[in-house]
């Protein structure tokens, strides 16, 4: 009789959440359509997407000189992610660059849609008017900016966000595949191994290292071993090992060390792709002293955001700790997301669609404790929509080049450690 009660007290909540699945089911299909119309209509605003499908194009070809100037679109939208984005990306190049940028943006544009219904359900705010202030005005410009651009690095964003949503249900295996998967396109990702690591979530580790080195030994499957090797130091030597010549066709490192080289030294912007950034540097410094200072900023940003993941109170996602699982991972995801885009190695105006994350989880952890936290968090998103809204592009490159968006995320770097560290000062006053 009890298990007829138990049975009969679960059947409306399962029929609601069908009828959920359904009506979000039949959103998709209306949506699909029109926002593969759209992605067809504005593909002349493209810029980054005509790199990815040149690529696909000359793949298609049966070129295998994946990281020479004229695979794709010359050396300002050389082809630069590790081979196996190229191996799945690839069957876009079929398609006339039209569609293909509007089917590339219908999923992309519905990926984000779904995934922020989900994180909003999973961490559900109490004051919903600020949470959505700080999350429109914290992320809405860079990921309708990475969008119109249809630059795949928001697929990096929505898969890590993807796998920090699956871990805070305790899928690990799911969390470690999105992970996994998104490390594959970009290392970023990976970076949050060591967080992992200092947490002792050894399980989560462990899969994800396996799936990483089964997805980053899948080419080769393709290619075989010899040309897999070669084409991985080729993308070594074009991406990762020179990021100085990168960023000279690219926009400004906005990272901790591209912020510094700035302040303290010397830029020659004649050799830039871009040559209207104003000079802001405060001292002239020699190049090895300035290393030597950033490494000791990103050195102190390293140490004391392991120290706060790694102390914070560890919980599992049982029926009574749910909320505080998913505050856990909520905290550890806005310090990852925050923290890799002060260390770098290369970060630009694109890489703050990652504020998605930090805007999802970050309202949620501060609301544990006095209002503080939230209205510095307010500021701090309100400034950089308000920076966003000025006008005149030669305003932008001055604020760019003097680091303003480093600045920023120095900010929020502040406000989710912070926040672990009351968390933390909570727990032990409550023991």
């Amino acid at each position: 009789m009890v298990c007829a009660m138990n049975l009969a007290a679960e059947q409306p909540t399962g029929r609601v959440e069908t009828a959920a699945s359904r009506r979000g089911v039949i959103v998709v299909l209306l949506a699909a359509p029109v926002l593969f119309w759209l992605g067809r209509h504005f593909c002349h605003l493209s810029t980054d997407f005509i790199g990815y499908h040149r690529a696909a194009i000359s793949f298609l070809a049966g070129r295998t000189d994946l990281y020479s100037t004229t695979f794709a679109w010359g050396s300002t939208m050389q082809y630069v992610y590790p081979p196996l984005f190229l191996l799945l990306f690839f069957p876009l190049g079929w398609l006339s660059f039209a569609n293909a940028f509007g089917v590339w943006f219908a999923a992309n544009a519905l990926a984000t849609a779904i995934l922020i219904v989900l994180a909003y359900r999973e961490w559900r705010p109490r004051r919903v008017g600020q949470y959505w202030l700080i999350f429109v005005a914290l992320c809405a410009v860079p990921v309708l900016y990475a969008l119109k651009n249809g630059n795949a690095h928001l697929l990096v964003v929505l898969l890590t966000l993807a796998g920090l949503l699956a871990w805070s249900k305790g899928r690990t295996w799911v969390a470690s595949a999105c992970l996994a998967l998104a490390g594959a396109f970009k290392l970023i990702p990976l970076l949050l191994l060591p967080f992992l690591v200092v947490r002792r979530e050894w399980k989560l580790a462990l899969k994800m290292v396996l799936l990483s080195c089964l997805l980053w030994a899948a080419p080769a499957a393709y290619y075989g071993p010899r040309l897999a090797l070669s084409l991985y130091r080729s993308w070594y030597n074009a991406v990762p090992a020179d990021v100085t010549r990168f960023e000279s066709t690219h926009q400004l490192d906005s990272s901790l060390t591209g912020a510094t080289r700035r302040w303290l030294t010397h830029i020659d912007y004649s050799k830039h792709r871009d040559k209207d950034y104003p000079e802001v540097n405060v001292l002239d410094l020699p190049p090895a002293v300035v290393r030597v200072i950033a490494l000791i900023l990103k050195g102190i940003v390293l140490v004391l955001t392991l120290a706060v993941a790694g102390l914070l109170p560890k919980v599992h996602p049982e029926a009574d700790m749910s909320s505080e699982h998913r505050l856990e991972v909520a905290t550890i995801a806005s310090l990852f997301i925050t923290s890799q885009l002060l260390l770098g190695p290369y970060t630009n105006f694109l890489y703050l669609s990652g504020w998605l994350i930090v805007a999802l989880t970050l309202p949620v952890v501060f609301e544990r404790w006095d209002g503080s936290l939230n209205r510095w968090l307010l500021g701090v998103s309100l400034g950089a929509l308000i920076i966003f809204a000025l006008p005149g592009r030669s305003l932008h490159r001055a604020l760019e080049a003097a680091g303003v968006f480093t600045l920023l995320n120095v900010a929020l770097w502040l406000l989710s450690l912070l926040g672990g560290w009351k968390w933390l000062r909570a727990g032990k006053r409550e023991c």
